[in-house]
């Protein structure tokens, strides 16, 4: 081919000169085409160059050379992943061990591949003196990634020794001298290094990072600004500039050095993802940090900071089993890390686990000096674990590290507070106001606590202070409004809260608190108005969508209008968990099962890994009987968190709702699996086999709990239960015994035993056994219950009435309480009966079983007409309980509408039951 016939425009870059030459001429040989990717690699222009060598193995993919020349500008390019491929490729192609080695272990590290270099190449020798020094240095610096604090002394000696005075393992050993708190040590070497190579960039860099070791962020930040200005493509000391300047609170600094990097060609690096990941955390954004941690991490799993940095997002969203799952990743790898096990000692503590928060916080409060923070940690451990007393030492010791530790001191007045020591909560509340001119935590606390105790006076005082140290924030001016409003002061509460209004004006706890006055003033009408203004001022504002929503229920506005508003949040705020979640709620309360799902589904395609709205979408399906989907919701549910036992446990629901009782025994078993001591997956386990009749199966389980439990008594109380569901009533008495024993106070095993007492012809030991129970027991409302349900079941109705008095004096808003003791009362023609009926029914207006009773009551007390309505309204809330239709007959009847009567019996007469046609025929008979 010639090229004579072909005239090509000159173009004005290398880069389609390169394209021009790879289309048209088609002339190159591979080696020209090599040659040419080597020249654009002396010049720098590495994406030329890529193009060049992937035309050269278009033609010859055996191409050794070309592959390590490809993976060599990858990484210039900062694609580390494909560089990787390509010089594993160039290997195998037999290209020389003494020019891959280094460079491919030096990418692997880089990609976060620590172990995989100490494995691949720790005992590894090349014939090239640069080349062997080079990859020692390497394999040094992952065993200092490591810990591995000899064996990296070693290989970084032997780098040495090889070609003397090379620099990258001279900076390895200050390095290690560093992370071995040998700070001195490692400055004298650098100023050293230096001295003999005064422009070296890797020596400089190692100076700079001393400084920040030593938190001397401003002289860090200075000397990587030397480097940069040196070398403008030196990506490494431009991420260390950012974090630098993150560190020093420069956010808007960092992030025009993250724009700068950039732009010199580092958009791809991990390294730089990871700076920006962490310059978004700073600026509150968890869900950016989770999808730039999630790109490093498909690339570089095994790259701790990012490990490090993806759990604290997680940890910030609630993700609480992703969060552990990273962060013990990073413990594991770096046990010394005070800031990994105080984040993981964070999730533990989240999901109330105390136990094993306390085993992760423990190495960093044995430490010879431990900081406030650890201690704190330790504190809420204890605190988590019920141990009050040893948290508050903890907390105590906590103040003492650092007196100056705001949220310590009043995390330490909550504790006091709580044990009943308000004077010493408020002098440390006092003393942390004290300690800080600008956190307003302590005196928010203590204007609330002087609130609470009337004490209005020091309150104003402390709330002076508060508003000195925090004047732009809404929620102090809404504290404000709070202490004007409990004085009576309801013009200086209104005038307070239009202040936080003016401050922001959606702020939805100012909303609210001005309607509620308005309300009040019974004024209503202007409260809507404020919302709606405010609504159309702020279109996408959910807080003042969700608060209007709020008001509207609390003044029992239709459900239409209310579902209205939060469907307008949802519109204007589709990625909002919680806008979502109001609405689905929203519709299980109006009971729209429909609408409901509907909702769900729309949550889940616009937040798919939000734990929360999955979870929420499968209880939806499964609440409207979509068993089948609601596994597949939930199987999603417990990929997002795998070590969840809230997620298997749903699981497991909708399992045993499908009839499927093994894939819901074995969902509870990876829930004991992720959580061993997690008692109810237990005790499901064989509740499931016992309504299976796997009877075997669940006395099996039952005798490894109390094997696994000696001391706890559910392993016993198994035991008798599943000889109870075999009928096995004198076989269940010594495991209830036992189990009684174990837990002297457990209302739940004295009914059990009571139970199998009375079933097996034992009255004298049941009567011996209620009234030793009473006696040490006598306001045990659980007994009273239990008590009070046999006796009616047995008519003996003043007895019932004895025990349900019993829970009412202690729970006078007990619903089933009053309407058990009203229909016992009815029974033995107590006046009382319509009294304790009322006040069921104004507790609970829609119950049916509150319907039927008042209406009987009235009924019987010779009100029938007052009590038919009633009684049409139970039948119309649960019109498939035949019970409810014959007492309507009997109410029928005694209002003398025979006929309406008799109606009503004859369609009773052809129900399903034969219960049912012989009770209706019969009371044919009598009409």
């Amino acid at each position: 081919m010639t090229t004579n016939k072909l005239r090509i425009r000159p173009t004005r870059t290398a880069l389609a000169l390169a394209l021009s030459i790879a289309l048209l001429t088609g002339c190159d040989s591979t080696d020209s085409l090599v040659q040419s990717a080597k020249d654009y690699q002396a010049k720098k222009d590495h994406p030329a160059a890529v193009i060049q060598l992937r035309n050269a193995l278009q033609d010859d993919p055996k191409h050794a050379e070309a592959r390590f020349l490809l993976g060599q500008s990858l990484i210039a390019t900062d694609d580390r992943v494909t560089a990787e491929k390509e010089l594993r490729k160039a290997k195998e192609l037999g290209y020389p061990t003494d020019k891959i080695a280094p460079v491919l272990a030096k990418t692997m590290l880089e990609l976060g591949q620590v172990d995989e270099v100490i494995k691949e190449f720790g005992n590894v020798t090349l014939s090239d003196s640069q080349a062997q020094a080079t990859l020692r240095t390497t394999v040094g610096d992952a065993y200092l990634v490591r810990n591995k604090y000899d064996e990296a002394r070693t290989a970084y000696a032997t780098a040495l020794l090889t070609a003397p005075g090379y620099v990258p393992a001279r900076v390895g050993q200050a390095r290690l001298l560093a992370v071995q708190k040998r700070f001195d040590e490692a400055i004298a070497e650098s100023e050293q290094i230096l001295k003999d190579h005064p422009k070296d960039l890797l020596a400089m860099d190692l100076r700079a990072a001393l400084f920040l070791a030593r938190r001397q962020n401003k002289e860090a930040a200075a000397k990587y600004s030397e480097i940069i200005s040196l070398n403008p493509e030196d990506h490494a000391a431009r991420r260390s500039l950012i974090s630098a300047l993150i560190v020093e609170k420069q956010y808007e600094k960092a992030a025009v050095e993250l724009a700068a990097a950039k732009k010199a060609g580092g958009g791809n690096d991990i390294r730089l993802i990871y700076s920006e990941a962490l310059l978004k955390m700073q600026d509150g954004h968890p869900e950016q940090v989770r999808e730039l941690t999630q790109k490093i991490l498909r690339v570089a799993p095994e790259h701790m900071p990012s490990l490090l940095l993806n759990g604290a997002a997680e940890l910030s969203l609630g993700s609480y089993a992703v969060a552990e799952e990273a962060l013990r990743k990073v413990v594991e790898r770096m046990p010394e890390h005070e800031g990994a096990r105080s984040l993981l000692t964070s999730v533990y503590l989240r999901t109330g686990n105390g136990t094993k928060a306390l085993e992760t916080v423990k190495p960093l409060i044995e430490r010879e000096e431990p900081s406030s923070e650890a201690l704190a940690l330790a504190a809420e451990a204890y605190l988590v674990s019920n141990d009050v007393e040893r948290g508050e030492k903890m907390l105590e010791r906590a103040a003492k590290a650092d007196n100056n530790n705001v949220k310590v001191r009043t995390r330490l007045a909550q504790v006091h507070f709580a044990t009943g020591e308000p004077e010493a909560a408020i002098d440390e509340l006092q003393r942390a106001s004290s300690a800080s001119a600008t956190d307003a935590q302590a005196d928010m606390l203590l204007v609330l606590s002087h609130m609470r105790r009337s004490q209005f006076d020091r309150a104003k005082a402390a709330m002076d202070v508060l508003e000195k140290k925090s004047p732009n924030s809404p929620l102090t001016y809404n504290v404000k409004g709070a202490l004007f409003a409990a004085m009576k002061d309801f013009k200086g509460a209104r005038a307070a809260f239009e202040k936080a209004l003016s401050i922001q004006g959606d702020y939805a706890p100012a909303l609210m608190n001005l309607a509620r006055l308005d309300i009040t003033e019974n004024q209503p009408a202007v409260a809507r108005q404020r919302f709606v203004a405010t609504i159309d001022k702020n279109g996408r504002s959910e807080q003042a969508m969700l608060a209007y929503a709020q008001f509207l229920t609390e003044t029992k506005a239709s459900n239409e209008e209310i579902l209205a508003v939060l469907e307008r949040a949802v519109k204007a705020n589709p990625t909002s968990e919680t806008a979502h979640l109001t609405l689905i709620n929203a519709f299980a309360q109006a009971r729209n099962a429909k609408a409901m799902v509907a909702a769900a589904q729309d949550a889940v395609s616009a937040l798919p890994n939000s734990p929360a709205i999955v979870e929420i979408a499968g209880r939806a399906q499964l609440a409207a009987g979509d068993t089948n989907q609601a596994i597949t919701t939930f199987n999603k549910l417990v990929q997002l968190q795998p070590q969840s036992v809230t997620a298997l446990t749903r699981l497991s629901e909708a399992h045993v709702a499908n009839k499927n009782p093994d894939g819901a025994i074995d969902a509870l078993r990876k829930a004991v699996l992720a959580k061993p001591d997690y008692m109810p997956a237990r005790v499901d386990i064989v509740r499931i086999q016992l309504l299976n009749d796997r009877f075997a199966d669940a006395m099996t389980e039952a005798i490894k709990l109390q094997e696994s439990h000696p001391k706890n008594s559910i392993g016993f109380t198994l035991e008798g239960d599943t000889n109870v569901a075999q009928q096995k009533w004198a076989t269940a008495i010594p495991p209830y015994l036992t189990a009684l024993k174990m837990d002297p106070n457990n209302s739940g095993v004295f009914a059990k035993l009571h139970r199998v007492y009375v079933e097996a012809g034992r009255k004298q030991d049941s009567d011996a056994l209620t009234d030793k129970w009473m006696r040490d027991h006598p306001k045990d409302p659980v007994a009273h219950f239990y008590l009070g349900e046999r006796d009616l079941g047995a008519k003996n109705y003043k007895g019932a009435m004895v025990h349900f008095k019993a829970i009412v004096a202690q729970r006078p808003n007990d619903v089933t309480a009053l309407n058990n003791l009203a229909w016992a009362a009815a029974q033995v023609k107590d006046p009382s009966a319509l009294q304790y009926a009322q006040k069921a029914y104004d507790l609970s207006p829609q119950n049916p079983a509150v319907l039927d009773t008042l209406g009987m009551v009235l009924v019987g007390q010779g009100e029938a007409r007052k009590g038919l309505p009633y009684l049409e309204q139970a039948i119309k809330a649960a019109p498939y309980t035949v019970e409810l239709r014959f007492n309507r007959v009997k109410a029928l009847v005694a209002a003398g509408e025979k006929d309406k009567a008799r109606n009503e019996l004859q369609e009773l007469a052809k129900h399903d039951s034969g219960k049912v046609k012989e009770a209706a025929q019969d009371m044919l008979k009598t009409l």
